[in-house]
């Protein structure tokens, strides 16, 4: 899907976050990276909001390579139901603490030694950790996962909401990755019209307009 932003990506080894209002389209964003890189890359997707359920389901649905992706799951999701999804799926799903950030990158880093180089990851959503901790705690959860995962393993992709927090939270976590993707909508009376683009993506020349998109229950994230 980022191809399709900016054509040939120049290098492997980058952190990229996606900024839009909440249910703009984010998780679908990353959902759909997942699946098209799903055959090159060896993918742990962090789900910190959304149940792991629902993450391996949309994936297996949008034919993701399923025996490539390391689900961690540090959602709200709790109790008997989630236990015996666990028991029952095929997926490739570790449980970590949303609460814990020492715990929570741990586990993303011994999940990361055990696997196949190159390896993308996915923190889907940064808000959820800037809403349980305080700044510098996140930040350098962040700081720490960039410098680990560009120097050794791959690619990093995270999500943020943009109008729930301060600005200048959302500005320094740009700040802190090589590209930025922004994501909106707007709801008018024919529906609604949602947009994306890459705003910038460090020592590159790269497009920058925006392209409408959609979501459908069947291929998922598609620009139009």
């Amino acid at each position: 899907m980022l191809e399709k932003l900016i054509g040939k990506i120049p290098i492997d080894y980058f952190s990229l976050v996606i900024v839009g209002p909440p249910f703009s389209g984010k998780r679908e964003f990353l959902i759909k990276e997942t699946v098209d890189n799903s055959n090159r890359f060896q993918i742990i997707y962090v789900t910190l909001e959304e149940t792991p359920k629902y993450i391996y389901e949309r994936l297996y649905k949008l034919k993701a390579n399923i025996n490539n992706i390391f689900i961690i799951d540090a959602s709200p999701w709790s109790g008997v139901e989630r236990v015996d999804w666990i028991k029952e799926t095929r997926a490739k799903v570790v449980t970590s603490s949303i609460s814990n950030l020492f715990k929570l990158n741990n586990d993303i880093e011994s999940i990361m030694r055990l696997m196949k180089k190159p390896i993308m990851l996915i923190v889907d959503n940064l808000s959820t950790l800037f809403i349980k901790h305080n700044q510098e705690s996140v930040f350098n959860f962040i700081d720490h996962l960039n410098s680990r995962v560009k120097m050794n393993y791959g690619r990093i992709y995270y999500s943020l909401h943009d109008d729930i927090h301060e600005p200048t939270i959302i500005k320094r976590v740009i700040y802190m990755c090589d590209a930025h993707v922004k994501i909106q909508y707007e709801e008018t009376e024919e529906g609604v019209i949602r947009r994306i683009k890459l705003v910038n993506f460090r020592r590159y020349i790269i497009p920058t307009s925006w392209k409408n998109f959609v979501i459908t229950e069947d291929e998922g994230f598609k620009i139009v």
